[in-house]
């Protein structure tokens, strides 16, 4: 990842839809990539157990794509569908994705809170329909590094660019600082 004053994050992306056929797991009701919840992110039964965030990565997406962490290994951006993040608040479902190495999910929409607990806690996510649809369709060649501009709202994927709601500034702080708690301290310790 480069990250620098403009917040602009380089990667290459990995869909989930890639994941789930390559793991050859049954997909969850609609469409392989819409409407994944907390659940399948980060397993409930892990929820009140404290789990370090170096061994987070062994059970993120535990149940509907094993091995999560080392399918995204070399990837740093992963491509979902719509209503991602849905389901209950628990902010592990972001946490562990950020453990696996990822720094941008884009999907179409977000749940709300997942949206604020990736924030929060320092991941970049983007609502960019176009992208998604484009990618879905293969429009976009899955060796393209993409460029992601929080601060002017665009996505670069080779000579296509593609526009997103621009982060305000108080929000590309907090993701350039590593989430809420290190932008608290940063300003105020």
């Amino acid at each position: 990842m480069t990250l620098d004053t403009e917040l602009i994050v380089r990667g290459r992306p990995l869909g989930l839809a890639q994941l789930l056929a390559q793991a050859e797991a049954k997909p969850p009701a609609q469409s392989a990539v819409d409407d994944i919840n907390t659940d399948a992110l980060w397993p409930g039964k892990y929820t009140y157990v404290q789990i370090p965030r170096a061994e987070m990565p062994e059970h993120a997406f535990e149940g509907l794509v094993p091995r999560f962490a080392e399918r995204v290994a070399g990837h740093n951006i992963l491509v979902v569908g719509r209503n991602f993040g849905c389901g209950s608040s628990r902010e592990q479902a972001s946490e562990c994705l950020i453990a696996c190495g990822l720094q941008v999910v884009i999907a179409t929409s977000f749940a709300r809170i997942f949206l604020r607990n990736s924030i929060n806690l320092g991941l970049c996510v983007v609502e960019a329909p176009e992208f998604v649809h484009a990618w879905s369709a293969g429009a976009i060649d899955r060796d393209t590094l993409l460029e992601v501009r929080m601060d002017s709202g665009r996505l670069f994927a080779g000579d296509q660019t593609y526009s997103f709601p621009a982060f305000p500034p108080f929000v590309c702080d907090l993701l350039r600082d590593g989430g809420l708690i290190p932008s608290i301290r940063r300003r105020f310790v």
